[in-house]
C-alpha cells in the first residue's frame, strides 16, 4: 500500500492498546470518584447520626458493608448506645434521689411538728405559772405532773420515731451501697419465725394482738438469720399494726423440694385494691392506715422485708386472704445442695 492510506498492524495495535488503556484509566477513575462519594456520603450520615445523637434524637445507623468504614460505623453505634443507657441510669438515679429527698423530708415533718408543740406547751405553762406565782421555781412546781407525764410520752414518741427513720436510712444508704453483707447458713423455719414474733410480743401485747406461730415439723432453709428475721419482723409489724385489738396474727410454713414458703395472715380488713401493687415500693404508705397508735411507720418496712428476702434467693407477694385480712406469702427457694459421697 502506497502513499500512507493505511497503518501498519503494528501502529493500529498500538492504538488499541493506547485505547484500552486511556478507557481503564478513565473506568478507574469513574470508579474511584464513585466509591469516594459514597465514602463521603456514608462519612456525612455518620456525622449526621453523631450530631443526632448527641440531642437524644439519632435514629439507627446500620452499618453497609465489612469494611473499615463499617467496623467504625459499628464501634459508633455500640458507643451511643452505652452512653444512652448509662445517660438513662443516670436520669433515673437523679429522680429516685429527689424523691428520696422528698420523703426523708416528708418524714421528718410530722415528729419534728410534734416535737415543737410539745415544747410550746412546756413554754406556755411555765409562763402561766410563774405570771400567778411569782418565781421560776414556783412555776415548775405549780406544772400538773400529769400534762408534764403527757408531753413527756408525746416528745418519747416522736424521739423514737426518729431513731427509727435514722435507722432504716442507714440500712437504706447500706442496701444501696451494696455494703450490707449476708452470711447465709441452714436455718430451722419454725425457728426463725418464733424469733421474730419473740422480738414483737411488746409491740403486739401494747396492740391487744396476739401472735401465733404454726409448727409444721422440721424444715431447713438456707438463709442470714438475722436478716432473714429483720424482713420477717416487718412484715409480722405490718399485719400487727392493721389488725384489730383481740385478733390474732398467724405464722405458718411448709416445704416441698422446691421452695420453703412462710405465711403470715391477719384478720384486719386487707389491702385496699389500689395499694396492692405499691406495697413494697420505698416510702409508700397507702389508703390501709394502721389503726389510732401505731401510726410509727416510716413507709421502708415491707420495701426492706421484700429486698433482704430477694437477696436471699426468695420472693414475697402478698394479696387479700379468701376470708378476711391480709395474707403474706414469702418463698425461700432452696439452692442445690451437696451431698457426700459414700465409699
Amino acid at each position: 500500500m502506497t502513499g500512507g492510506a493505511f497503518a501498519s498492524p503494528t501502529a493500529i495495535a498500538l492504538l488499541c492498546i493506547g485505547c484500552a488503556a486511556l478507557a481503564a484509566a478513565l473506568g478507574a477513575a469513574v470508579t474511584a470518584r464513585c466509591v469516594r462519594r459514597r465514602q463521603d456520603k456514608r462519612l456525612l450520615e455518620t456525622a449526621s447520626y453523631l450530631e443526632r445523637a448527641a440531642l437524644g434524637r439519632a435514629a439507627a445507623l446500620t452499618p453497609t458493608g465489612e469494611d473499615a468504614l463499617s467496623k467504625l460505623q459499628d464501634e459508633i453505634v455500640k458507643t451511643v448506645s452505652a452512653l444512652r443507657h448509662a445517660r438513662a441510669q443516670a436520669d433515673e438515679a437523679k429522680a429516685s434521689y429527689a424523691d428520696n429527698l422528698h420523703n426523708i423530708a416528708h418524714q421528718l415533718k410530722t415528729p419534728l411538728a410534734a416535737q415543737l408543740l410539745a415544747e410550746q406547751r412546756l413554754k406556755r405553762y411555765a409562763g402561766k405559772a410563774a405570771c400567778a406565782d411569782g418565781t421560776a421555781r414556783e412555776a415548775d412546781r405549780a406544772l400538773d405532773s400529769l400534762e408534764l407525764d403527757c408531753i413527756a410520752d408525746s416528745l418519747e414518741a416522736q424521739t423514737k420515731r426518729l431513731i427509727k427513720l435514722q435507722d432504716d436510712l442507714l440500712l437504706l444508704a447500706r442496701m444501696d451501697s451494696g455494703a450490707l453483707e449476708m452470711h447465709p447458713l441452714p436455718q430451722d423455719a419454725f425457728t426463725l419465725l418464733s424469733m421474730a414474733a419473740d422480738s414483737l410480743e411488746e409491740i403486739a401485747g401494747s396492740a391487744g394482738v396476739r401472735i401465733e406461730v404454726e409448727d409444721n415439723g422440721d424444715a431447713e432453709v438456707l438463709a442470714d438469720a438475722h436478716w432473714i428475721c429483720e424482713a420477717l419482723m416487718n412484715v409480722m409489724k405490718n399485719c400487727v399494726e392493721h389488725a384489730p385489738r383481740g385478733s390474732v396474727v398467724r405464722a405458718a410454713y411448709r416445704d416441698n423440694p422446691l421452695y420453703l414458703e412462710m405465711r403470715v395472715a391477719d384478720e384486719g380488713a386487707g389491702f385496699a385494691p389500689e395499694d396492692l401493687p405499691h406495697l413494697f415500693e420505698r416510702f409508700y404508705r397507702g389508703a390501709s392506715h394502721a389503726k389510732p397508735g401505731m401510726s410509727s411507720s416510716t413507709g421502708l418496712g415491707l420495701a426492706f422485708a421484700r429486698e433482704l428476702i430477694e437477696r436471699q434467693n426468695g420472693v414475697i407477694r402478698a394479696r387479700n386472704a379468701a376470708g378476711k385480712g391480709a395474707l403474706f406469702e414469702i418463698r425461700i427457694y432452696h439452692q442445690a445442695r451437696c451431698h457426700p459421697r459414700v465409699t
